[in-house]
């Protein structure tokens, strides 16, 4: 095999794919890489199926900080080549890297979203927008090479001690879609694990939820966890009780697709309508099995943490117990459990951090 296959390769094994100039190859050399540049400037993306978040990032080794963040609805932004557009605009001068984090599995230097009707190449991006480099890193992946940064009071722990970074961690991406990673402490610094764990089967629990799941393989055929545990999940829970009886709320069948979600959400926890309660009992328990489920798959000692936008908003409801309880419901396991910290994150800005700090770790600079 060719050098240059092997870091393409070795960059796909990864999650993380960067275009340009010839990577600096093993880690220790990266790191010697980024000590000769003591500071780096880039514009950094984390892509969402709702909104987008840019910055301009400056690096000196693992501190980063984020300048001209900037928020837009995804609906906004009518293709790749568009995002970065807008992910350069007023970035002056004009930084040479970008790395974006983007929502599904990036193989080869390209990724196509699953949540939304795109498909990104690193390369073309980088020659139409006159970039020397543009890495595409998993969204999770970004997130969690970020969130060993996180200020502990932007960590609401609802179960267990602090959250230790130091022992292996587990993400959960909850949004739009529901993303999956693992991060392990390796040397100084840390290494991520991508995965679309969120694609694997729903297990459900009870009569209710194998009801919800049979209904749903009827429409869909293969029920993934993320079809009941992201946003849109949460209105598939919610249409599921609607079939089965339970009275519709005016107000959600009026709204926007987008809107829904949220609106039943704030429905529910206002407590004025008892469908939206329900369903989001229901969501939160599923919530919580999932993150043991990935507790126990991941031995994460360290804790699973919640990210993304929608458990901030449901922090009330996530200290009722109910999601805590889920959690520990793993039988023989449940004495382990009880040990492995399980938190929600505050901090949007983990994903911008560690898109900078990825693209840093593959070499982006590595020709300056």
């Amino acid at each position: 095999m060719t050098p240059h296959r092997r870091q393409r390769r070795l960059a796909a094994q990864k999650g993380v794919a960067r275009v340009g100039r010839t990577s600096t190859g093993p880690a220790r050399q990266r790191g010697a890489a980024t000590r000769a540049h003591p500071r780096q400037r880039l514009v950094v993306a984390d892509v969402g199926a709702t909104k987008c978040l840019f910055a301009v990032a400056e690096v000196v080794g693992r501190d980063v900080r984020l300048r001209n963040r900037r928020q837009i609805p995804t609906c906004e932004v009518p293709s790749p080549n568009a995002l970065l557009a807008e992910a350069l605009a007023g970035a002056a001068p004009a930084p040479t890297v970008a790395s974006l984090a983007v929502p599904g599995p990036v193989v080869a230097g390209a990724c196509r979203t699953t949540n939304l009707p795109w498909f990104l190449d690193a390369n073309d991006l980088a020659r139409r927008a006159g970039l020397d480099t543009v890495v595409l890193v998993n969204d999770l992946a970004a997130a969690g090479r970020g969130l060993p940064a996180t200020p502990p009071d932007r960590l609401v722990v609802l179960h267990g001690e602090q959250v230790r970074a130091d022992r292996t961690l587990a993400l959960l991406g909850l949004g739009s879609g529901l993303g999956q990673a693992v991060v392990v402490p390796e040397g100084t610094g840390h290494r991520v694990l991508a995965s679309e764990g969120g694609h694997a089967d729903f297990a459900p629990q009870g009569a209710l939820q194998r009801a919800l799941a049979a209904e749903l393989e009827a429409t869909l055929g293969h029920v993934s966890v993320e079809r009941v545990l992201s946003g849109p999940g949460l209105v598939r829970i919610y249409d599921f009780l609607v079939s089965s009886g339970m009275p519709a709320a005016p107000e959600v069948a009026a709204a926007a697709a987008h809107r829904r979600p949220e609106l039943i959400s704030e429905l529910a926890l206002a407590r004025t309508q008892v469908t939206c309660e329900q369903a989001l009992d229901i969501f939160v328990r599923i919530l919580g099995a999932e993150a043991g489920n990935l507790a126990l798959r991941a031995l994460a000692h360290g804790g699973v943490v919640v990210m993304g936008g929608i458990a901030p908003r449901l922090l009330e409801k996530l200290a009722d117990g109910g999601v805590v309880a889920a959690f520990l419901a793993k039988g023989r396991m449940r004495t382990l459990l009880e040990r492995i910290p399980l938190a929600i994150s505050t901090d949007a800005d983990a994903p911008l951090r560690g898109a900078a700090l990825l693209a840093l770790e593959e070499g982006a600079f590595a020709g300056d």
